[in-house]
């Protein structure tokens, strides 16, 4: 676990040779049992339990092989009619006649509410593009899609919808964990030709002012008409966040520019503090949003872009998080921290049944944006993600002598006072939201 606070969440990880058949015991570090499931995949099976992860730390459990036969639940087709998708979290209707589009997406945890807008002329996960060799858009909801169960149990639940854009097959799984506020997309397009996709073919876009790519509507999105009731919208940038106070993202020269760069998420947040749907994307790219056009994620502009390059075949990953209330208090940076830094898993051999949190933020808005060995000393260095100016506690599980505020250069500024317990050395820290400290540690 990376991030300075415990995780409880799914882990999904491919079972090495030797427990590859038949069941399975999952015990974590104090010997007891996790609720557990087995997927088969093409190249073996996927082993799916409950990890509960210290802070900044790492636990172990435990896989054996027990008697009697593996519960998987087999892939199996979908019909015609639309399907719903549900877990404990959310419940999802899709429209196979409609691309495999989001006609319905109810929040349970978020008191019911639908976040799917049903009366918007686009559907939400709806794929469009302007085609411009042919003159018209083009979107995945203009062709029926096959969605097959890829997995069905209660720790997650995933399909698969195969469907296509004019005549460019895609396929996208949409994902549900247990507990995770997550809606995880992942969407691969399988190109058949290179295809021209945005406002108009560009032949002199270095010189020219008016540039194809400018006008996202043009390019190759995917949209999400949100329920809400004319949100603001937020987005994160590098160390801030900041809310846009443009009508649009609208615009067609340089000399007109808007800021819609996604660098890792975006949010529609109600300006009363209702409810806002955020998403996050896997890489840095564009949006596009305004009154007349819904949320979308730029997935692909195809032409003669700024350096001239045509672009190829697409896999993107990125995920929706229905919430309440605005971002910080959403906790929506938490949930990209946790989408973007997985748990990670490893198999060994041997090792010892045990657990610690090395580094404790919990509860204070930190994050830990930096954790290096700088020869006999280790650097850590915190960013104020969503937290207020007060002091707060930061927590080292090992006996500490020293404790040194930096500036970006490593020349020391102040010295903490440290309290130890029990092999435990706790500092107060204060800095103001989007605010950085170093801290250089001396055992």
């Amino acid at each position: 676990n990376t991030l300075g606070s415990p995780r409880r969440e799914t882990v999904s990880a491919t079972l090495p040779e030797g427990l590859g058949d038949g069941e399975l015991a999952v015990t974590n570090a104090k010997g007891k049992r996790v609720p557990h499931a087995i997927v088969p995949t093409a190249g073996g099976r996927r082993l799916l339990f409950e990890a509960s992860v210290p802070a900044f730390g790492y636990t172990t459990y435990t896989v054996k092989k027990t008697s009697g036969n593996a519960a998987a639940a087999a892939p199996r087709q979908i019909g015609a009619d639309e399907y719903i998708l549900e877990n404990d979290m959310y419940r999802i209707v899709i429209d196979p006649a409609r691309g495999g589009t989001i006609t319905s997406l109810v929040a349970k945890k978020e008191g019911g509410k639908e976040f799917a807008d049903p009366q918007h002329r686009f559907a939400f996960g709806e794929l469009r593009g302007f085609f411009y060799d042919q003159g018209q858009f083009h979107s995945s909801a203009q062709s029926p899609a096959t969605v097959t169960v890829l997995c069905d149990n209660e720790l997650e639940k995933s399909v698969r919808i195969s469907g296509r854009i004019d005549t460019h097959p895609f396929t996208q799984t949409i994902t549900l964990r247990k507990g995770e506020r997550k809606i995880g997309f992942d969407l691969k397009i399988d190109w058949q030709h290179n295809v021209g996709i945005g406002a108009f073919r560009q032949k002199d876009g270095f010189n020219n002012n008016h540039r194809a790519f400018y006008d996202d509507r043009f390019n190759l999105n995917i949209l999400f008409p949100a329920a809400l009731d004319a949100p603001a919208l937020y987005k994160d940038a590098p160390f801030d966040v900041c809310k846009s106070t443009l009508e649009n993202t609208h615009f067609t020269t340089w000399d007109n520019i808007k800021h819609n760069v996604i660098l890792h998420w975006v949010d529609l947040a109600e300006r009363d503090g209702g409810y806002g749907l955020a998403l996050l994307s896997d890489h840095t790219t564009s949006y596009s949003y305004g009154a007349d056009a819904p949320l979308g994620l730029t997935v692909q502009y195809s032409g003669n872009g700024l350096w001239g390059r045509d672009y190829g075949p697409t896999h993107i990953r990125f995920a929706v998080v229905p919430h309440r209330r605005a971002w910080d208090a959403a906790g929506i940076q938490e949930e990209n921290r946790r989408w973007n830094e997985p748990l990670l898993c490893t198999f060994a051999a041997q090792a010892a049944a045990d657990e610690a949190s090395l580094i404790d933020a919990t509860g204070t808005g930190y994050e830990i944006s930096a954790a290096y060995l700088d020869r006999e000393q280790i650097v850590v260095r915190l960013f104020n993600a969503d937290g207020d100016g007060t002091p707060q506690k930061i927590r080292f599980a090992f006996p500490l002598s020293k404790v040194e505020q930096t500036d970006l250069n490593g020349n020391a500024t102040a010295a903490c006072a440290i309290r130890k317990r029990g092999g435990v050395s706790e500092i107060e820290v204060a800095m103001p939201r989007f605010g950085l400290k170093t801290l250089r540690l001396t055992k």
